[in-house]
């Protein structure tokens, strides 16, 4: 009985977390409230704080799980596929890190709100991309030209910097590039050329 109501919460946290994104979508940070939440999954306002206990305590915890789902979630999917093709696997690791991002541009923005508006590196996010390069870093140099530890840290700097500027800012160069980062055609493309670039053929 016990587990029962265990896995019940689980549950249910999971549905209010997911309730939550789709809101965050529609309505921005600014227009996230509590009742809106409640509204989306199908609950009572009474819940979300039985749950959570805030909205703050909520946000919070969103930050984590998306976090662990698409970094932690994503890198052990990749290596496994990556000890068989690695080629391929880092294309659709890229692929996936990228559509989820472009898939929810207001999401992104909450994770790195801090370092956008006040130059705060030292949240979570900040914390969980580092450490998930650092990883990523590890097993992928393998398949780079014999480097310096120095020379593959710039390469995956760079590379990074590709992923992460058309997902922050999937606007930006669309008047000059002519493309639309939201196609998942020119996603492809895109991905292609960097795994060509800094991994060759």
């Amino acid at each position: 009985m016990k587990t029962r109501m265990k896995t019940d919460d689980t549950s249910m946290r999971k549905k209010i977390i997911a309730a939550a994104v789709e809101c965050i979508e529609k309505f921005g940070l600014n227009g996230l409230t509590v009742r809106r939440i409640a509204k989306e999954a199908k609950v009572n306002i009474a819940a979300i704080n039985y749950y959570f206990g805030s909205k703050d305590r909520l946000i919070d915890e969103l930050i984590k799980q998306t976090l662990y789902t698409g970094f932690e979630e994503n890198i052990n999917d990749f290596l496994i596929k990556y000890k068989e093709t690695p080629h391929k696997a880092l294309e659709l690791f890229f692929l996936e890190i990228m559509g989820g991002g472009l898939r929810y541009p207001n999401l992104i923005k909450i994770h790195f709100y801090e370092a956008f508006v006040n130059n705060n590196y030292k949240t979570i996010s900040v914390k969980k991309v580092n450490s998930f390069i650092h990883e990523f870093e590890k097993v992928v140099c393998l398949l780079l030209p014999q480097k310096a530890k120095k020379d593959c840290t710039m390469d995956m700097v760079q590379l990074w910097s590709a992923i992460f500027f058309p997902i922050v800012f999937p606007g930006m160069m669309r008047e000059y590039a002519g493309f639309d980062f939201a196609d998942p055609q020119v996603q492809k493309e895109y991905v292609r050329k960097l795994i060509k670039i800094y991994f060759g053929e």
